[in-house]
């Protein structure tokens, strides 16, 4: 018997080895960030960074592959009351898709309405823009104003443009004072570097229905080849030609009390992806979706930095998650039956750090709403603060595999698994989680991501393990 015990044994173990040794003869690198730009051909999401460093708005962009209008605003709060906005810009630099070169930083906002009356409809947008022409050197200043053509402000018709520097004259790297303005008069002028554009009274009957004004970065792309860049600096913020700066960003972050959007930061920095989030008041993310969504095997290396913190009653972790399965498959109601698997480092508003790991599945066709726990395991390795951990998680067969470092733990699903409701999803993100009055921020790291080579699924289950 003792002798069988051995042997049964050695079989589990060979078992094992061969198992994880399918499992990493199977997974390929994806990313190790040694690129200056996030890869399209690699990740959904590019680049997105709004924060303060060095005294400035920082304000980076990129797009992705094929058509899409891409922003990247910090919106004042209550900006019902501007009518003059000043600032100085510096386009640090700019890379316009090839098919499309429309890359830009500005000053816009809305300003009247030409209805006498109903909603958003007929609302009058307004924007001054450095734009980076095709080259990606020169600069030149444009303007541009659009009616709106439903409540909705989903739809805009451009009633006036134009260039008003060309280029040659303005270049990246360089600071310039620019002004949007909207006079008594109902006239909108647009300035760059003391010259100046002006757009006559397009008929204002009211106020406008969405009051919002903002700094921004900008991409429009077509579905040509290529993707686009942009990187600006903003700075020295006045409104009303009030003799007090609005805001010349001499704090660490940005101020709540100035500012609608808060920080976020999506980009590669040092060789390794930063995930950075500020909630104030509400849950916010930083999310990056490989374009593989239907690997079996997602692992990244994620770090969660001592700069991180959370005001009492918030929470924040960094993960790797995504869809995997539907226990009843079509028709779907919503995401009901949808299950959602997640693998991640959990930090509290103690500066308490874990690791996790869960299976929860969506009992409502909302995928907010109510759901139940499948699975939940807390990992025994210690968690500390600047320190990468290994985690990952692997779906082989009927059985979902997760690991922290060299910890283990599995769940075999005893249910039917269909495709989720929406399609196979995968992502790294971070994020915090903050009810009204309450505020935090998680700065995250995430490097080494490896998944599964199309076309590979080890078919040795981990339920041998441990049979007779």
């Amino acid at each position: 018997m003792k002798r069988y015990i051995i042997a049964a044994g050695m079989v589990t173990f060979l078992i094992f080895c061969l198992t994880m040794g399918d499992a990493l003869a199977g997974r390929k690198l994806l990313d190790d960030f040694s690129g200056t730009y996030m890869d399209p051909e690699k990740w959904q999401d590019c680049e997105f960074v709004r924060k303060v460093a060095g005294g400035k708005l920082v304000s980076k962009l990129g797009s992705s592959d094929g058509d899409g209008h891409w922003r990247n605003q910090t919106s004042f709060q209550n900006a019902g009351g501007i009518y003059k906005i000043a600032c100085t810009i510096t386009v640090v630099e700019g890379k316009p898709q090839p098919t499309n070169p429309v890359a830009f930083a500005r000053i816009g906002g809305t300003f009247y309405n030409v209805q006498g009356s109903g909603g958003g409809t007929g609302d009058i947008w307004a924007e001054v823009q450095i734009r980076v022409d095709a080259n990606g050197s020169d600069l030149y200043a444009f303007y541009e104003v659009e009616r709106f053509l439903d409540d909705n402000f989903n739809n805009s018709v451009v009633i006036g443009s134009g260039t008003f520097i060309p280029p040659g004259t303005l270049q990246t790297g360089t600071p310039y004072q620019v002004e949007l303005e909207y006079t008594n008069a109902h006239d909108i002028i647009f300035r760059v570097a003391g010259q100046s554009a002006t757009f006559p009274d397009a008929g204002r009957q009211r106020g406008p229905v969405l009051l919002t004004k903002q700094l921004a970065t900008g991409l429009d792309t077509d579905s040509g080849p290529g993707t686009g860049y942009v990187s600006a600096l903003f700075d020295d913020v006045f409104i009303n030609d009030q003799a007090q700066a609005y805001d010349r960003f001499s704090s660490s972050l940005i101020d709540t009390a100035k500012w609608i959007q808060q920080e976020s930061v999506r980009e590669i920095s040092n060789g390794k992806l930063r995930l950075n989030v500020r909630a104030n008041g509400q849950r916010e993310s930083a999310t990056s979706r490989p374009v593989d969504q239907s690997t079996t095997y997602l692992e990244a290396k994620t770090l969660v930095e001592s700069g991180s913190q959370l005001s009492a009653g918030t929470n924040g972790f960094a993960r790797l998650a995504g869809w995997y399965y539907n226990e009843s498959g079509p028709p779907y109601d919503g995401n009901k039956n949808d299950v959602w698997v997640v693998n991640k480092i959990d930090l509290d508003d103690n500066n308490n750090l874990n690791a996790n790991c869960y299976l929860w599945r969506a009992d409502d066709p909302d995928p907010w709403g109510p759901g139940t726990s499948l699975f939940y395991q807390q990992f025994n390795t210690p968690i500390a603060f600047d320190t990468k951990y290994t985690l990952s998680i692997e779906l082989r067969g009927s059985t979902f595999i997760f690991k922290c470092n060299n910890e283990t733990y599995q769940y075999d699903v005893t249910t039917s698994m269909y495709t989720p409701s929406e399609g196979q999803y995968r992502q790294l993100q971070s994020r915090v989680y903050a009810d009204p009055g309450e505020s935090g921020y998680i700065k995250t790291i995430f490097d080494d991501v490896y998944i599964f080579a199309p076309g590979i699924s080890p078919g040795v289950n981990i339920l041998l393990l441990g049979e007779p």
